[in-house]
């Protein structure tokens, strides 16, 4: 997903030519969506690789249809086998040369199921981690909620995930976002209304509109950890 300086440059219309030319230096990606973004994609030009892309393309998509006009395949099926193998190859390249500029390995990580990324862990770990726990089972309700496209008046969906408390931070995911992530001051606040529901149970409610325009109802997270005693004394108590 791109970060807001690369949608910055995106948007800056600067960054395009009269003929829908895409040249931002400031932005790593080779491939970005069209201005009109259900027309497709196109490149950025002012990446040292966007011309070879171009080539590369070219001959990968031409070049096997060509080769077996030339051969005599005649074959209905072989021919649709061999532009449908063209056709891979291509997106194959243009993803790989695109995580290559964005300086993203070949082979995407796939997310770990309620385990924090490698990239989030390592900036919490010099934060200062107090308490962590993952493959934490928990659950989150949804009570007369409203929001940019979406209504509930009752909804609950279990999932897998993680809580952590550094210095700095307290957060709560699911294996693909954050769930809560307040700074430390705001989480002793009264934003969170966080109790220890029995021994092994933290229980987290709030009122999602104090945290974003044009959201309201209730939300209410469980989670199912020995830490939860610790983690509540951690951020009620104004010792620590």
């Amino acid at each position: 997903m791109p970060n807001e300086d690369q949608l910055a440059c995106w948007d800056d219309p600067a960054n395009w030519s009269a003929w829908g030319i895409y040249r931002c230096e400031d932005d790593p990606r080779l491939i970005v969506p069209k201005q009109t973004r259900w027309a497709g994609w196109t490149v950025n030009f002012a990446q040292p690789g966007a011309v070879s892309l171009l080539v590369a393309i070219s001959a990968i998509a031409g070049l096997p249809s060509l080769i077996a006009a030339l051969v005599g395949v005649e074959d209905p099926l072989a021919m649709l086998a061999v532009v449908t193998a063209s056709g891979v190859a291509v997106v194959a390249l243009v993803v790989a040369l695109d995580r290559h500029a964005r300086g993203l390995p070949l082979r995407p990580t796939l997310p770990r199921r309620g385990r924090l990324p490698h990239t989030l862990r390592e900036e919490l770990q010099r934060e200062g981690i107090m308490l962590l726990a993952e493959k934490v089972r928990g659950s989150i309700t949804l009570r007369d909620y409203r929001g940019p496209g979406k209504r509930s008046a009752f909804s609950r969906n279990g999932f897998s995930g993680a809580i952590v408390l550094t210095q700095q931070r307290f957060i709560v995911r699911n294996t693909f976002r954050s769930l809560v992530e307040l700074p430390i001051d705001e989480a002793r606040s009264d934003l969170l209304d966080l109790c220890a529901d029995g021994s092994d149970t933290l229980l987290i409610r709030f009122d999602p509109s104090r945290f974003q325009a044009n959201t309201g109802g209730a939300v209410e997270i469980r989670l199912r950890t020995s830490l939860a005693r610790s983690i509540v004394d951690s951020l009620r108590s104004p010792h620590r």
